[in-house]
């Protein structure tokens, strides 16, 4: 059976790596499942501190799967991986090692911040697919890049790399691939580290100044 969500726990840190290579980690039915309860798992265990996702081989994730679904899961995507990393208590660390599209920006977006390799590009092609997102994207960009980046992005599903995605506010910083891993590693090790009542307050904080803009 395909193991595609690839799960371990190492000095406070979860690690969970999408594991459909082959399929530029696409999000099926299982590995949406298996992310979904990996998280919770993750987000549960009190000697966890921080979470990172990543994905295996050249992509960080494609997005939906859509010869997976089933003529009604396409037409409105029940499941919401998203939403399952943003309700994490724990700070979730997104390490973009190659293709981050579509639904995997959604992935990205959900999470706390994002690290990315020299090598990640980034965009939004719902639009040209003929779909909407719904896993959050044009509330969450729009705070990450400002409304009309965002606009000009989902409208017309242009491609960005690294160096840009730093430019615009959507990841923090960009680092060659080699080093990807060990960066978020260091940046999750640090956060684990700390005191779990003062992160969860700070986090708390930083959520509500999010929230009112």
């Amino acid at each position: 059976m395909e193991e595609t969500l690839l799960c371990w726990n190492e000095g406070g840190v979860a690690h969970l790596s999408l594991n459909r290579p082959e399929a530029r980690n696409a999000l099926n039915p299982a590995l949406r499942r298996e992310l979904s309860e990996s998280l919770e798992e993750a987000d549960s265990d009190s000697d966890i501190g921080c979470i990172v996702l990543t994905g295996e081989g050249p992509a960080f994730c494609a997005g939906v799967d859509l010869k997976s679904l089933s003529e009604t899961e396409s037409a409105h995507f029940s499941s919401d991986p998203a939403t399952d990393i943003a309700r994490c208590s724990t700070p979730v660390i997104a390490a973009v090692n190659g293709a981050c599209i579509g639904g995997g920006l959604e992935l990205a977006l959900a999470c706390d911040f994002i690290i990315a390799a020299h090598e990640a590009v980034f965009a939004d092609t719902h639009a040209g697919l003929g779909f909407v997102a719904t896993w959050g994207l044009y509330d969450r960009l729009p705070r990450a890049v400002g409304v009309r980046q965002a606009r000009e992005l989902c409208l017309t599903g242009r491609r960005f790399d690294a160096r840009e995605a730093v430019e615009l506010g959507l990841a923090t910083r960009a680092v060659p691939l080699p080093d990807l891993r060990q960066a978020a590693t260091e940046s999750a090790q640090r956060i684990a580290a700390l005191d779990p009542l003062v992160r969860a307050e700070i986090c708390e904080r930083l959520q509500r100044a999010e929230a009112a803009g």
